[in-house]
């Protein structure tokens, strides 16, 4: 599982401050997400999600279905999410950071998308 070090900021329809939950991005792929979340959003809710990785200097906000919601052990909700809006390989690279025996370490787009497919 690639691991990413992206944060995100899940906004609602009726948030009309556009405040956002804040979390992070679990999991990144071209057309799905799994973000960690301190609060639950409803099944199959539309979103805007606001992607930001600070390294990698890539800022994205992209529109999001919610598929799941599972509940884990430390509080916080894992919500699987399709995305409405497809990222590009290029966002997909700046976006994944994997975990590698403690360090980060990026991968290229080539091996992110053979992972994502097998």
């Amino acid at each position: 599982m690639q691991q990413s070090r992206t944060t995100a900021t899940v906004i609602r329809d009726e948030d009309f401050l556009r405040v956002g939950i804040a979390g992070h991005a679990d999991v990144v792929s071209s057309a799905r997400l799994e973000l960690m979340l301190e609060s639950p959003i409803d099944i199959a809710e539309h979103v805007y999600v606001e992607l930001e990785n600070v390294i990698q200097r890539v800022k994205i906000r992209v529109r999001a279905c919610v598929e799941c919601v599972d509940e884990c052990e430390d509080g916080l909700y894992r919500l699987a999410c399709s995305l409405l809006t497809r990222l590009s390989p290029r966002d997909v690279q700046g976006l994944a950071i994997v975990k590698v025996q403690g360090s980060a370490v990026r991968m290229s787009v080539s091996e992110f998308l053979k992972s994502q497919l097998s």
